[in-house]
């Protein structure tokens, strides 16, 4: 697991160079969402902060270990006719503070 403050630690180059892989940009949300994952099934809710076509960043106080794959229901916060389903990997885990958790997931299939 990568701590943040270990990762703003690095070069402004490392960073650039990392942002400059993306191969779509992230928009801002800040909307809930739910991951539903392992056998048996677990349930986490959390908080989606960016959401890209390929992925996005979820702000949790869970850990689910890198290469899980989750089932995603972003809620629309007001009639769920809208939400949004998917099936995600987690790739990045960052350590935030105690017991607040960034998950960068990979998009697999959408739903």
């Amino acid at each position: 697991m990568i701590k943040m403050r270990d990762l703003l630690r690095g070069t402004y180059h490392t960073m650039t160079r990392f942002h400059d892989l993306r191969e779509f940009e992230r928009a801002k949300v800040n909307t809930a969402i739910t991951l539903y994952f392992g056998l048996p099934l677990k349930v986490c809710e959390g908080l989606c902060v960016n959401i890209s076509n390929s992925g996005m960043g979820i702000m949790t106080d869970q850990v689910i270990p890198m290469g899980t794959e989750c089932k995603v229901k972003i809620h629309d916060g007001q009639t769920n006719k809208n939400e949004y389903q998917a099936l995600v990997e987690i790739v990045r885990i960052f350590d935030l503070e105690e017991e607040q958790f960034f998950l960068g997931v990979k998009t697999l299939v959408k739903y």
